[in-house]
């Protein structure tokens, strides 16, 4: 139900100078039986998930294409993915409780419905565009998850060729909450550092030797050197008293401190 556009938060961002690159997800689903037939995409940019979620068009050809330069989009930081994954969870326990639940975005919300509000049974994921001063919707956009599509194969009888299929209904919302979560847990960049630092030997000897080789074509490299730390802190300067540090039993020690 794409009605106008949704605020391209990026396009605000033009003039900044930092170099900012987007990196695009292969986790991706589309539904062309749904009620809004749609693409769910997702990409990173600016330390932010972009969720969005792309019209499909028909051609005459009966061929498939959709729209991305106006799909609905919506940024989620770190925080607001940890909290729309519970909001997630906590619509699995019982889809019935409520029509929808989300969290607030810039400019709008996104949120889970169990797809009664449109007219269908199965859980939707819905970005909408809310007016901050009346709260009116000005835009929406819909992907409804696909159920009995995805499918394991059990019981194949090589003689026959019959087989069970069992259906995994929830798999692309499963396939959002691992996302989400791995966006939250990564964002803390501990991975990031432990990578760094165990490669910071094989750095430095490339680093050293781009540094001969610049310093051989006479290229100059901004800035100086950094100060290094010595270590020292007021605990290395200062003496520990003799009495409260001084050697002994155990016995000697309690003495000391009663």
């Amino acid at each position: 139900m794409a009605l106008g556009d949704y605020n391209n938060y990026e396009n605000n961002k033009k003039d900044d100078k930092e170099y900012q690159p987007s990196v695009y997800s292969p986790y991706r689903m589309s539904n062309l039986e749904g009620v809004d037939p749609s693409a769910l995409t997702f990409s990173y940019w600016a330390g932010i998930l972009k969720v969005s979620i792309a019209p499909a068009n028909k051609s005459n050809n009966d061929t498939v294409s959709f729209d991305y330069k106006n799909a609905g989009t919506a940024y989620i930081t770190h925080t607001k993915a940890r909290i729309l994954l519970n909001e997630i969870l906590k619509f699995q326990e019982n889809p019935e409780l409520y029509n929808n639940l989300g969290v607030d975005i810039k400019g709008g919300l996104v949120s889970i419905s169990n797809g009664k509000e449109f007219g269908v049974l199965n859980p939707c994921l819905v970005i909408r565009k809310v007016n901050e001063t009346t709260g009116a919707v000005e835009s929406s956009y819909v992907y409804e998850f696909k159920t009995k599509f995805h499918y394991g194969i059990r019981n194949f009888d090589e003689k026959t060729s019959e087989f069970d299929i069992v259906y995994y209904e929830n798999i692309e919302l499963d396939q959002l909450k691992t996302l989400l979560e791995q966006y939250y847990t990564a964002m803390t960049y501990a991975t990031a550092y432990s990578v760094i630092d165990s490669s910071k030997f094989e750095n430095s000897r490339v680093n050293t030797k781009l540094g001969l080789i610049a310093a051989k074509l006479g290229v100059e490299f901004k800035g100086g050197k950094g100060s290094e730390s010595s270590g020292k802190s007021f605990f290395n300067n200062s003496k520990p008293s003799e009495k409260n540090f001084s050697s002994g039993t155990v016995d000697d020690i309690a003495s000391q401190m009663g």
